[in-house]
């Protein structure tokens, strides 16, 4: 899967992937919310 492919899957749920404290009550939530965060700048930037 690409990263625009991604992107394009999970936009609709950017405002919750974007709200640190919601995401990053543990390990997996903090490396989902770093992720999310570069595909997001990655496909914005396009």
């Amino acid at each position: 899967m690409t990263v625009e492919k991604v992107y394009e899957k999970y936009k609709h749920l950017d405002k919750a992937l974007c709200d640190k404290y919601l995401v990053c009550h543990n390990f997996p939530g903090n490396i989902l919310y770093d992720l999310w965060q570069a595909v997001r700048k990655e496909c914005k930037g396009k």
